[in-house]
Order: structure tokens, then C-alpha cells, then sequence
């Protein structure tokens, strides 16, 4: 996204603030929401082309940032905490799999009206703002409120774990539709309450918003234009748990958005919070059920390594090749015991072809078939069973010497 040309008001410039630490710093300390107005209504006069945005958080989260040093950062879910090319891949898979599942429930589902969500059901972005927007995976875009008590609200939420709160202010072009592709500033921003029926009172009331950039792919490397730092135009800090804060004066107070404002659908019916909390289990199932495969992965292919040593050892030391490989010594074994006729041998043969088959399926992806549980019961029931016929296949290789030198002598 292109970076936002910074424009500070004189009562920033009093307090200290320049474009080099307005986010490296703690920002501008507020004590009480109408002085916090006060600052925007400036920043509203400074930015008449732009509408502006807000985010609360409870923690300032930083990073190194060019030679300015370390500043606010402000990615979204997905590009959080640096992750290494495989995680990032990791979970894009999971939001397709996520958008997947959503657009089936939303067809199925008995109380969807079809004329109302017939938008989101067919635009991708909207799907991943209503993903977003509920928490069920992490996604491209970041989730901002154009009300200023709203995002004080958030900030306050969690006020046992800290003592101050973050808001942020983003200038962002003004958006012509529901979804806003800006390809000046390469941004594109989706307004919530728009995508979503007016019987979901969630983003309504929490006035929610998604920015991302305008030409969103999956990519498996975070680049700092991901970064919405560079549309953000001011930080504030707050105090948590304050009284005084939404104090006007004596007579006036103001007050924040309780728990149940925020988040109405923790008492109310919300269909969309049905579905997406359907979603979100499932995708913890998938990813443990995922991640039970894995294990069980690792453990069958540590087997793999004891079986091949003892086939690759039968081909070297008994069979004489030099150049051993698993399917040589397997061939070999059928040769061998063809005259030996070990009954215990020809079973031990067959489990050895049928999980070399098996394992190739597994480690080339030529199906989808393979069930690792299977192979690692197979591959537990092999390695008891070749120890114990060890000394009957070596038995059986010199019976094999014996027989061809035997042979050889008398032709």
C-alpha cells in the first residue's frame, strides 16, 4: 500500500510529535475521551480527503523498522509475528479452507434469507471480513471501526491485564461501494455493515470496517507494505479503568460500549455467529486431527529407517550388491526363499511389499488413500517379526550359497 503523507496539527507539534517518532514513541498520553475528540477534530480539518479509521489495543505491539528503529506495527492476523514461509502457507490453506466451509453453510443453512446474503455468498473479500470480523482464522485484513467510542470500548475491554490501552488513527481514502478497491493508494476497504444482513447486530454495532490491500494474493513471504502503519496518521494512549476518562465534567459523563453492546450475539441469536463458530471448530478438529497425522508421519517413517537398514544390510552383506536399495533386497528375498520355502518368510515378504507400496504412496502423494495409522500398525507388527527371522533368512541365504555353489560344481 502507498504510504500516507504525514501532516501534523499544531497541538501535536507542541507535544513533541514528528513523523520520525510519532509511532517509535508512546504517543500522545490522553487523559479523558472528550480531549481525545478534540485531537481528532483536528486531524478531520489536516485530512479533508480522507475518512478516517480507528483500532483499540490493549498492548503496543513494535518491531525494527528501517532506520527509524523500533515502531508500532500493525499487520494484519495473518502476517503476524513474522512467520516462516511454510506457517504463512499454513495458514492461507486454512482460510481457504475456512471461506470454503462458509459459503456451504451459508447455502445450507434454514434461516439464511437469500436475498440479503446473496452478496456474500459470491464476494471472496466479504467472506474474509465476516472471517475476520468473528475470529475463525487469521486473513488479510485488518479489522478498524469508523467510531472513535468504539475503539476506545475495545481498548478498554481487557483492563486487568494492563494499565493503558493504544488507539490508533488511520487515514484512508473514502469508499465508493461496499467494497472499495483504491488503485492510487492500493488499498481496498469493505465496509462491514454493508455485506451483512441487518438481523447480525455485531459489525452494526461495532461499526466495523476491513482494510487490506487492492490486489490481495496469497504469498508466502511478508513484505512491510503489508503493514498498515503506513496509513496510520496518529497513536494515543489511554488509561484503563479510569472513571475519569469519559467524564465530560461534573453534570456529563459519557460512557463506554459494554461487553454485551460489543458483542451481542453472546446473548442474541446470530446466524452468522452459529456458522462461524461451526466453522471454527471444525477447522480445530481438521488441524488436530492434521497434526495427529503428522505425529504419526514421524513415527512411521523412523520405522521405515530400521526396516530399510535390515533390507539394505540382507542386499549388501548376503546378496553381495554393492549399490543396495530396498526393492533389490525385497527381490532378492523372494529369489532366495523360493527354494528355502520359509512359510514365516514368504508373510514377512508380503507385509515388506505391500508397506514399500504403501510408503511411496505416502512420500510421493500418488494417492490420497493412504491411512498413516494403518502403515505405522504395519511397520510395528515388520520390525519384531524381521528380528526374529534374522538368523532364518541369514539360515536361508547360506542355504542358497550352498545350493548354487552345489549346482555350479556339478554342471
Amino acid at each position: 500500500m502507498k504510504e500516507v503523507s504525514l501532516t501534523f496539527p499544531e497541538s501535536f507539534i507542541d507535544k513533541g510529535i514528528t513523523t520520525e517518532n510519532y509511532l517509535s514513541g508512546e504517543g500522545i498520553t490522553v487523559e479523558k475521551f472528550s480531549e481525545l475528540r478534540k485531537y481528532v477534530a483536528e486531524l478531520s480539518c489536516i485530512y479533508p480527503d480522507s475518512i478516517l479509521y480507528f483500532r483499540g489495543q490493549t498492548n503496543d505491539h513494535k518491531r525494527p523498522y528501517g532506520k527509524k528503529g523500533m515502531a508500532s506495527t500493525l499487520f494484519p492476523s495473518i502476517y503476524r509475528k513474522d512467520p516462516k514461509p511454510k506457517e504463512l502457507t499454513n495458514r492461507w490453506e486454512k482460510l481457504n479452507l475456512a471461506t470454503d466451509l462458509l459459503v456451504k453453510e451459508l447455502k445450507k443453512h434454514p434461516d439464511i434469507e437469500k436475498k440479503e446474503f446473496e452478496f456474500l455468498k459470491s464476494k471472496r473479500l466479504a467472506q474474509w471480513s465476516v472471517l475476520q470480523h468473528y475470529e475463525v482464522v487469521d486473513t488479510p485484513l485488518l479489522d478498524v471501526t469508523q467510531s472513535l467510542r468504539v475503539a476506545c470500548s475495545f481498548a478498554q475491554l481487557k483492563e486487568k491485564q494492563s494499565e493503558y490501552a493504544y488507539i490508533y488513527v488511520f487515514a484512508i481514502p473514502y469508499p465508493t461501494g461496499r467494497i472499495s478497491i483504491n488503485s492510487e493508494h492500493y488499498l481496498t476497504t469493505v465496509r462491514l455493515m454493508s455485506v451483512v444482513p441487518s438481523s447480525v447486530r455485531r459489525p452494526h454495532n461495532q461499526e466495523g470496517f476491513l482494510l487490506g490491500e487492492d490486489d490481495i494474493n496469497k504469498t508466502d513471504k511478508v513484505m512491510d507494505s503489508f503493514d498498515f502503519r503506513r496509513r496510520a496518521i496518529a497513536k494515543f494512549k489511554i488509561s484503563i479503568g479510569s472513571p475519569q476518562f469519559w467524564q465530560v465534567n461534573e453534570k456529563l459523563s459519557d460512557r463506554p460500549l459494554m461487553m454485551e453492546e460489543l458483542y451481542p450475539d453472546m446473548n442474541d441469536k446470530d446466524v452468522l455467529y452459529e456458522i462461524c463458530n461451526k466453522i471454527k471448530n471444525s477447522i480445530k478438529e481438521s488441524t488436530d486431527q492434521l497434526s495427529e497425522e503428522t505425529d504419526k508421519t514421524s513415527e512411521f517413517l523412523r520405522k521405515w529407517r530400521v526396516i530399510e537398514y535390515y533390507m539394505l544390510g540382507f542386499c549388501r552383506e548376503m546378496a553381495g550388491d554393492k549399490n543396495p536399495t530396498f526393492a533389490k533386497g525385497l527381490i532378492e528375498m523372494k529369489r532366495r526363499n523360493k527354494d528355502y520355502q520359509d512359510k514365516r518368510i514368504f508373510s514377512l515378504i508380503n507385509d515388506l511389499d505391500t508397506l514399500r507400496k504403501m510408503r511411496n504412496s505416502l512420500v510421493h502423494h500418488t494417492s490420497h488413500d493412504v491411512n498413516v495409522t494403518e502403515l505405522l500398525y504395519l511397520s510395528n507388527s515388520i520390525i519384531p517379526k524381521m528380528e526374529e527371522l534374522l538368523p532364518g533368512i541369514k539360515e536361508m541365504a547360506d542355504y542358497y550359497q550352498k545350493e548354487s555353489s552345489y549346482h555350479k560344481n556339478h554342471d
